[in-house]
């Protein structure tokens, strides 16, 4: 009577419209029928996912009420192999429940105490013995001490309570054993990597605190520049507040030479350092002070980046009052080192430390 359009489908999907955005007016009645047909003695008719719309096109509440029911019907979970399977029932109301199934051994990993059907999922995790287990008496107390297994993953830490801060372990080394036991430069580095997705903000070690928050460090990064078989106790800090400790000895023991490592050169002061080969004559000043951690005076005075301007200065230049960059280093006037001005500090450009840290 409303002037709707209703059209059906094969697989059941009855709608009703109007064309023109008529409306049923208030009132009682039958909207619509609907005629079905089956096969068998028992059956029921029901309807799902029906809508109903105001003049808005917002969906209205109502009450489909209960299924029509034809013959002996007894609903329940018809599959057998689920945990709540009923012989009586002849129809499935989808209340099947397989929580039951697991692993039923009490030797495997991942036992559940709460199966009662075997699925074949039990797994038996290796685990590495420690190594170096030695032990030591004392009064009334025996004290233990060990080399962690698993790539020299860290001993002796600690820390908060948290979801980043209870899975930190810093390694000795690239645990995967992707970059090796020893950093591309020969130096010893240290790998961290924790769980959680927290952003690391803060590292100490035996250098100081690095402010880690620019980096976007949520999962791991390596730290490298370390001399061999260092020693260190890193504490991390992260941005839920949380913070944790780990003692590590670096795995890198042996001395490469530097020849051995590809765009490195010997440091010219002797002490054993790989110096990366573009650093010479790349403007900044690897002198002898090495103010970057590298002294390449060697390979013609540093590319001609280092030179004596003791001698060629004038302190009687006039020089304009605005902060200079000359060879890495920052000078206070325009004249740089010309007027025997010191040094005030180093051009941005290359940090030693910042430099060293990196995300796989």
């Amino acid at each position: 009577d409303a002037g709707f359009t209703v059209s059906t489908s094969e697989t059941g999907i009855v709608l009703g419209f109007s064309f023109t955005g008529a409306t049923i007016p208030v009132g009682q009645g039958v909207l619509t029928t609907l005629a079905g047909s089956w096969t068998g003695d028992n059956g029921y008719f029901d309807l799902v996912d029906a809508t109903l719309s105001d003049s808005g096109g917002n969906a209205m509440e109502f009450d489909l009420g209960e299924p029509f029911i034809i013959g002996d019907i007894t609903f329940g979970c018809t599959d057998m192999d689920a945990c709540n399977y009923d012989s009586n029932a002849n129809m499935d109301d989808g209340s099947c429940d397989y929580s039951c199934y697991g692993c039923t051994d009490p030797g495997a990993t991942n036992y559940d105490p709460d199966a009662t059907i075997d699925d074949g999922s039990c797994f038996y995790e290796e685990l590495d013995t420690p190594e170096n287990l030695t032990a030591s008496a004392g009064d009334q107390s025996i004290t233990l001490n060990w080399d962690a297994p698993g790539g020299g993953g860290g001993g002796g830490g600690g820390g908060d309570d948290g979801p980043c801060s209870s899975t930190f372990m810093v390694y000795g080394s690239d645990p995967t054993g992707y970059l090796g036991e020893c950093y591309s430069d020969g130096s010893a580095y240290f790998y961290f990597e924790w769980e959680g997705g927290c952003l690391a903000t803060n590292i100490n070690y035996s250098g100081g605190d690095l402010d880690l928050s620019a980096y976007g460090f949520t999962e791991a990064f390596y730290f490298y520049g370390f001399p061999l078989a260092a020693e260190e106790t890193f504490t991390m800090s992260f941005d839920d507040g949380t913070s944790a400790y780990q003692t590590v000895t670096a795995d890198c023991t042996e001395q490469l030479d530097c020849s051995d490592l590809p765009g490195t050169v010997d440091d010219c002061s002797g002490d054993g350092d790989c110096c990366p080969e573009t650093w010479i004559g790349d403007g900044y000043a690897d002198c002898e002070d090495q103010a970057y951690g590298c002294d390449l005076t060697c390979y013609d005075n540093d590319g001609g980046d280092c030179g004596d301007n003791g001698d060629d200065c004038d302190p009687d230049l006039v020089c304009n009052e605005e902060v200079t960059c000359v060879d890495g280093f920052l000078y206070p006037t325009s004249c740089g080192p010309s007027n025997c001005d010191e040094s005030i500090g180093f051009c941005e450009g290359r940090d030693n430390i910042s430099d060293k840290i990196g995300q796989m």
